[in-house]
């Protein structure tokens, strides 16, 4: 399946990503012990993850009722909530411009352990962008009906 979908890096200052120009450097500075902050590896994502996914306690049904409030269970958690949010971007006909269709009171916890495991999966994948991984195990796990 050809589904490689890399960002063109127009310059240092924006990223080009879908047609949409993104300021490289936006927010606050990441804590010292994340210079990578900007350009994320996965490598550290799927790290960080993992000790979310060890740390964490859940219902009966998978909800996450705690864990470890700390700086990786945040990054984890919050770079998984914001790809869910641009997987669910619509076209101007309202179809998923993605190909992927979440279904409907799917949590963070299932995205995560999915990202997990296509991570391990496919190792050669560690090369790009956590945000890709998480596209390409939803896309595999929730792809559209056509």
């Amino acid at each position: 399946m050809s589904r490689k979908l890399t960002p063109n890096f127009a310059s240092a200052g924006t990223k080009e990503l879908y047609g949409f120009s993104i300021p490289a450097r936006t927010g606050f500075a990441p804590p010292a012990e994340d210079a990578s902050h900007g350009n994320v590896s996965a490598e550290l994502m799927v790290e960080r993850c993992t000790n979310f996914v060890t740390n964490v306690s859940t219902d009966r049904e998978g909800h996450i009722t705690d864990y470890q409030h700390n700086y990786e269970a945040g990054f984890c958690l919050g770079w998984v909530n914001a790809s869910m949010v641009f997987l669910n971007v619509r076209d101007s006909g309202g179809v998923p411009a993605l190909g992927v269709c979440l279904p409907e009171g799917i949590h963070t916890f299932e995205v995560i352990k999915s990202f997990l495991d296509y991570a391990r999966a496919n190792p050669d994948d560690l090369k790009f962008n956590p945000s890709f991984l998480i596209y390409w195990a939803m896309l595999e796990k929730h792809p559209c009906k056509k």
